[in-house]
C-alpha cells in the first residue's frame, strides 16, 4: 500500500500534468500592447507601458526590463524621435508614394553603434481584433521598432509630420504618473502593464496592471540506477514541487517533496533472491543558475530520512543527503548520495544515475 504512492506519482507523470497557477494576474485593458518579447514563456521586457496620442493620431509602446532601473530612457526619448527624425529626412525621398507604409528598424547598441534599416512598402492597413470587435485600426503610415539592450519601442504615425510633433511633447509625466501611482504598491516580482492617453499636452487617462509571475504547483517522476556498498540497485520516485518566477516569468526556484523506493537484491544461501524494498522521505530545493540565457541550469540540495523497509539493509535510524543538478542533461544526471546509518553514526557514499520523466 505505501509503495502505491510511487505509482500514483508516475501515472500522473506520464499523462502530463501540467503545473497549476498559484497566482492569476490580473485581467487586461481591452486595448492590447501590440508590441511584446517573449521568448519560451521568458518575458525579457515585462514593464510596457502603451501610450496614446489621439490628436497626433500616434501610438508609442514601450517595453522596458526594469522600468524602476531604466525610466531614465522614456523621459529622453523626445531626443531619440529628433533623432530618428533626421535620418528619416535624409534617407527618404522628398516625394513618396500615396498612402506609402514606412518601416523603420533600428537597433541602438551599447558600443554607440546604430543600425537602422529604413524601407517603404506598399499601402498596408494594421487591425488589431478581439473578441469580433476591431479594438485598434492603423492605416499606412510610418512605423518605427527600436531595440537596445534596457528596452524595445514600437511607435506609430499617420505622417512624418506628426513624427515632429510627438518629439515636442512632454514625456517626463509618463514617468512621473507611474511613480505616483506605485508609492502604494510593492513591486517585489510584479510587472506591469499600462495605458495611457495623452491629450492637450496632459494625460486624460490612465490605467495600471500588475501582472504575478507564474508560480507553478506540479507532479513527476524519476527512474534511476544506483549504487551503494557492492549493491547495484533500480529505484523509482515520485515528486510533488512548488515552482517559482522571477518578474521576467523565467523558473527561479524550486522546492520539491519526493518518495523514493530502493530496491534491493540480495542472494538467499539456499538459492534465490531475496527482493528488499527501503523507501525514503525526502525534500530538495533547487536554483535556476541561468539567468541570463533561454536553458534553464537547476542545481541544489536535498535531504531525505528513511522510512520504511522490508529488510534490515540500513542498521537503525538512516538518512542521506544528495546533490542534485541537470548541467550535463535536463532529464538525464549523476547523483551524488551521502549516507548517515546505524543512528545516523556510520558514513557511506553512494551514486545514482537518474533518469527524470
Amino acid at each position: 500500500m505505501k509503495h502505491s504512492i510511487v505509482a500514483i506519482f508516475f501515472i500522473v507523470s506520464f499523462y502530463g500534468l501540467q503545473g497549476q497557477t498559484l497566482n492569476y494576474s490580473q485581467g487586461t485593458d481591452r486595448h492590447q500592447n501590440i508590441y511584446r518579447d517573449t521568448r519560451n514563456g521568458i518575458h525579457y521586457f515585462p514593464d510596457s507601458i502603451r501610450v496614446e496620442f489621439p490628436e497626433q493620431e500616434a501610438l508609442v509602446v514601450f517595453e522596458l526590463k526594469n522600468f524602476q532601473a531604466n525610466n531614465a530612457f522614456i523621459e529622453n526619448f523626445p531626443a531619440t524621435l529628433l533623432e530618428l527624425n533626421t535620418y528619416l529626412e535624409k534617407s527618404l525621398p522628398t516625394t513618396l508614394s500615396t498612402n506609402a507604409s514606412i518601416v523603420v528598424n533600428a537597433t541602438y547598441r551599447k558600443d554607440n553603434q546604430k543600425e537602422i534599416t529604413i524601407e517603404e512598402k506598399k499601402s498596408q492597413t494594421k487591425l488589431l481584433v478581439k473578441e469580433k470587435e476591431i479594438v485598434q485600426l492603423l492605416p499606412p503610415g510610418i512605423e518605427i521598432y527600436l531595440n537596445t539592450d534596457i528596452a524595445k519601442v514600437y511607435l506609430y504615425v499617420p505622417e512624418r509630420s506628426k513624427l515632429q510633433e510627438l518629439s515636442s511633447k512632454n514625456f517626463i509625466q509618463i514617468v512621473s504618473s507611474i511613480r505616483d501611482a506605485s508609492k502604494n504598491w510593492y513591486i517585489g516580482r510584479k510587472s506591469f502593464k499600462a495605458r495611457i492617453i495623452i491629450q492637450n499636452n496632459a494625460i486624460s487617462y490612465s490605467n495600471i496592471l500588475h501582472t504575478e509571475p507564474h508560480d507553478l504547483i506540479y507532479a513527476t517522476g524519476s527512474a534511476a540506477v544506483g549504487v551503494l556498498r557492492d549493491k547495484l540497485y533500480p529505484e523509482l520516485t515520485g515528486a510533488i514541487g512548488l515552482s517559482f518566477s522571477d518578474r521576467f516569468n523565467r523558473r527561479n526556484r524550486k522546492i520539491e517533496f519526493t518518495y523514493s523506493s530502493m530496491f534491493l537484491l540480495d542472494k538467499k544461501p539456499e538459492g534465490g533472491y531475496n527482493n528488499s524494498i527501503s523507501s525514503f522521505l525526502g525534500v530538495s530545493y533547487r536554483k535556476n543558475f541561468n539567468t541570463k540565457g533561454d536553458r534553464e541550469m537547476w542545481g541544489g540540495i536535498g535531504a531525505a530520512i528513511l522510512v520504511h523497509e522490508t529488510e534490515n539493509f540500513f542498521q537503525g535510524k538512516t538518512a542521506k543527503l544528495f546533490i542534485v543538478s541537470d548541467l550535463g542533461s535536463t532529464r538525464l544526471n549523476i547523483v551524488p548520495e551521502f549516507y548517515l546509518t546505524n543512528d545516523f553514526k556510520k558514513f557511506q557514499f553512494g551514486l545514482k544515475l537518474n533518469y527524470a520523466f
